[in-house]
């Protein structure tokens, strides 16, 4: 009680007063001064209510007015300093983020302003082949070597040649190479002469040889900085809106980045399961080919949207328009770049800007988003569809009609044959190169320039492709009438590494830049059978080149009727052996053979080799299938490299700024396909084609030496093969009409330019090394047994000596032929006829065989 009165003295009293006032005041009503009363008694006037209120008042007075942080449990305080602490931080953050934006976006600015005040120089990439190793006897004329030395950056010089300098001088060339490296190569400081004749090289000096520095195929960029300057107003009606129709359809809604597309390619992304889409805008386009270089990275993409923020502050919607028109990469062509509506239409189409069709500004914008893959010349079909696409979604939007989209899908692309003004320095192997490289580091890379893109192709064997298909197609033009509008593919394969050597892809780029070689896909013919044999030697240890097989006529049913093949020739010629039937390209041993291996293991096997559209159907044993040149030379090099196949390439690497940053470097793809044993005996084969069979006119065409091959002809003489391995090459060539038929064999019309080829770069030179235990006998034609000496005919066979024949031909007579063969052999043949020697012998042999095959899956599996 005590308490209470000393620790709240005056709120009674307040209370009292306020009574005391009310009454002062005049207010006589009884209810009013009850009420008054009433309301003051809690506060003061009840001596047993008056401590419990003041208490509570009290402290709740306490409780209100505490500051805050001062009191509460450990965890109150915590949670209180930590987002005191995010708070602060997260302040600063942002307005660092702010400062830090306004100075990027500022430094943007000036970066545009400067290109427009002065535009700088264009990035130029370069295309290089691979450093020269000529050897005499090769075709290289000496004008030839000599415009390689100047494209590989040595002077020439008419006095005594010093470092990075030639003296070109009749048939002779004195040359002084400088020290210099590169991805992948390097090149020592050497003099040398070397003579010539014939277009050949004859000697050398030093005998030890000299490697040529790598010389320049192509060079991509404006190197005059010059540029076909495009205007929106005096461009087509139908270019913009096919352009923004394919590429940006709200350009004119947004200020350069557009939060809209992002979201939309980001959710298109997520849920669809076809190729990845882009959210840039026209002006992030600009900007990366303007100002960027082609690393794929966060840090560019932001740099890009801030560029493009900054020309959309700086430029109009026409005037960027403009600029896009002007600066858009559309691909190369010969070895330059196409920049611009204007030289695109000029290029593609003989015609000004102004001047294209509805269908024709559609091509054009279809191929911005991927200017390699939409070629209207070498990918023309794939330009239509991109084309259609454009022309739906200017329906879509309005921009035209179903009829006028209707009736421009309807033309054709009426693309020029080729780009006028263009240089054409090796432009196959540009045109292969540069789609590699589209490929591994995207069109950005191609858009924005500076790299320096090395090939694995040799300069003069380059040369010499060229010259053998126009020295062959050309004699077969004006030969055969049905061949006067011939065209040709060759692709010379590296067997043991997989890099194209050599590769031409028609007749003559300038006229017909189509690549037959990668892009053209016709049936492959008799050339798949030899791979069928490699397949069934590895499936079955007992079946070897002396097996005996039929060729009988025969007819199977499917569900699309009954199919009966016959022989090229119309004839049957009973039991042979499978060599005398691959050399002599016999159809229905073939498929007899694809029948025992079964189709399913044909079909995959054919796809282990490369062949990527084979079919599991009955006339896959005959090649009635599509293939391109360099998947067969691909899968031949299985032949020549003891059963391993190599992942074809044209590219050693790709270097930026110079050579300080490499972007792309190859990484081979190796896959074993067949065992050693087997892919030797099969290449003893293919050589058996060249030296007695369909093939055997090689020799007299020029092509000698360590050599095999296969030819093949499709029905009524379309399609003609030849496709042939050396100890280190493996070679494919086409020959035939883009269409129609031209009614010549593999024989006839590919092989002389395999053997032109082979024979000017020396082919066939070395030997082909046997790594198993194979022995060459003879042997009768008709039984594959060693031949008694009536037997009408024999021939030369290789056969594992595990898998000798443990008998003689007696068709023919009972008395053996003596000979060095069977002479050695004949310790062996006395137990010929024993059954037990017999199943000790081929038990023992599929041991051998098994662990054989284990130890070579073991070491060498595929390399991913």
């Amino acid at each position: 009680m005590a308490r209470s009165s000393s620790s709240k003295p005056s709120r009674p009293s307040k209370g009292n007063a306020r009574q005391g006032a009310a009454r002062a005041s005049g207010r006589s009503r009884s209810s009013g001064s009850s009420r008054s009363s009433s309301r003051s008694t809690p506060r003061g006037g009840s001596s047993s209510r008056g401590p419990r209120s003041s208490k509570g008042s009290a402290t709740r007075k306490t409780r209100s007015t505490r500051p805050s942080g001062t009191g509460g449990s450990p965890l109150k305080r915590a949670r209180t300093w930590l987002g005191r602490q995010a708070l602060f931080w997260g302040s600063a953050l942002a307005v660092g983020g702010l400062v830090g934006t306004w100075f990027v976006y500022q430094d943007s600015l000036r970066t545009v302003r400067a290109h427009l005040a002065a535009p700088a120089d264009a990035r130029v990439t370069t295309v290089w082949s691979a450093p020269a190793m000529p050897r005499p006897g090769e075709y290289y004329p000496a004008h030839q070597m000599a415009d390689d030395l100047l494209n590989a950056g040595l002077e020439r010089t008419d006095a005594e040649p010093g470092p990075g300098q030639f003296r070109h001088s009749g048939n002779r060339i004195d040359l002084y190479t400088e020290a210099q490296s590169g991805p992948d190569f390097e090149i020592k400081s050497r003099q040398a002469t070397i003579t010539f004749r014939d277009d050949r090289v004859t000697t050398i000096s030093p005998t030890s040889g000299v490697t040529l520095p790598p010389t320049r195929f192509a060079t991509f960029g404006d190197v005059d900085g010059r540029r076909s300057e495009v205007q929106l107003s005096s461009v087509s009606a139908h270019v913009e809106p096919a352009l923004l129709a394919i590429e940006d359809t709200r350009f004119h809604h947004h200020m350069g980045v557009d939060p809209l597309g992002i979201a939309r390619a980001v959710f298109h992304n997520l849920t669809s399961g076809g190729g990845l889409h882009g959210g840039s805008t026209l002006t992030q386009q600009l900007a990366k080919n303007l100002f960027l270089s082609p690393e794929r990275t966060i840090r560019r993409k932001v740099r890009e949207a801030f560029h493009a923020l900054a020309l959309e502050h700086v430029l109009s919607k026409q005037e960027l328009l403009n600029m896009y028109l002007t600066e858009v990469y559309l691909g190369h062509q010969g070895g330059l770049p196409i920049h611009g509506f204007e030289q695109g239409a000029r290029a593609w189409f003989g015609k000004s800007a102004r001047n294209l069709t509805l269908a024709e500004a559609a091509t054009m914008a279809g191929i911005i988003s991927s200017p390699n893959t939409y070629h209207p010349l070498r990918h023309p079909d794939r330009a239509k569809t991109r084309r259609d696409l454009v022309l739906r979604r200017m329906v879509d939007l309005k921009k035209i009609s179903e009829a006028e989209a209707q009736a421009a899908s309807a033309e054709p692309l009426n693309t020029l044959p080729s780009a006028p003004n263009l240089s054409w320095r090796a432009p196959w192997v540009v045109a292969v190169a540069m789609d590699e490289v589209a490929e591994h580091l995207g069109n950005e890379a191609m858009q924005s320039g500076g790299l320096d893109v090395y090939t694995t192709v040799q300069p003069h064997h380059q040369w010499a492709a060229r010259t053998a298909v126009r020295n062959a197609v050309g004699a077969l033009r004006s030969g055969h009438s049905s061949a006067s509008e011939a065209q040709a593919a060759l692709v010379a394969l590296d067997a043991w590494s997989g890099h194209i050597v050599a590769i031409v892809g028609g007749y003559d780029y300038r006229t017909s830049p189509f690549h037959r070689a990668v892009s053209a896909w016709r049936q492959a013919g008799s050339t798949v059978k030899p791979l069928t044999m490699m397949a069934l030697f590895d499936e079955d240890s007992t079946f070897h080149p002396a097996t005996l097989i039929l060729d009988e006529a025969l007819e199977r049913s499917d569900d699309d009727g009954v199919w009966a093949p016959t022989n090229y020739d119309g004839n049957y010629k009973g039991v042979m052996t499978v060599q005398r039937a691959i050399e002599q390209s016999r159809n229905l041993p073939a498929i007899r053979m694809a029948e025992k291996l079964g189709a399913q293991d044909q079909q995959h096997f054919f796809e282990d080799a490369g062949l990527s559209r084979a079919t599991a159907l009955p006339s896959a044993a005959l090649g009635a299938f599509p293939a391109t040149p360099l998947e067969l030379a691909r899968a031949y090099g299985a032949f020549a490299a003891d059963g391993v196949v190599h992942e074809p390439t044209i590219l050693t690497s790709v270097t930026a700024d110079r050579g300080e940053s490499r972007l792309y470097t190859y990484k081979p793809s190796v896959q074993r396909i067949a065992t050693v044993r087997s892919a030797e005996l099969a290449r003893h084969v293919l050589e058996g084609v060249v030296t007695r069979g369909t093939a055997a006119s090689a020799a007299a065409l020029g092509a000698e030496g360590a050599i095999g091959g296969k030819t093949g002809t499709t029905d009524e003489g379309r399609d003609a093969w030849f496709v042939g391995i050396s100890p280190q090459w493996s070679i494919s060539v086409w020959v035939g009409n883009d269409t129609g038929t031209m009614g010549l064999s593999g024989a006839k019309a590919a092989l002389p330019v395999w053997a032109g080829f082979a024979n000017m770069v020396r082919a066939g030179s070395g030997s082909f090394k046997d790594d198993t235990d194979l022995r060459a006998i003879d042997v009768c034609a008709s039984t594959g047994l060693p031949p008694c000496k009536d037997c009408e005919e024999t021939q030369r066979i290789w056969l594992p000596t595990d898998d000798l024949p443990e008998k003689h031909c007696n068709l023919f007579g009972m008395t053996p032929r003596k000979d060095k063969e069977t002479d050695e052999a004949s310790d062996t043949d006395a137990d010929a006829g024993g059954l037990k020697g017999l199943w000790k012998r081929r038990k023992a042999r599929r041991q051998r065989r098994a662990a054989e095959r284990t130890a070579e899956l073991g070491e060498n599996a595929t390399t991913p």
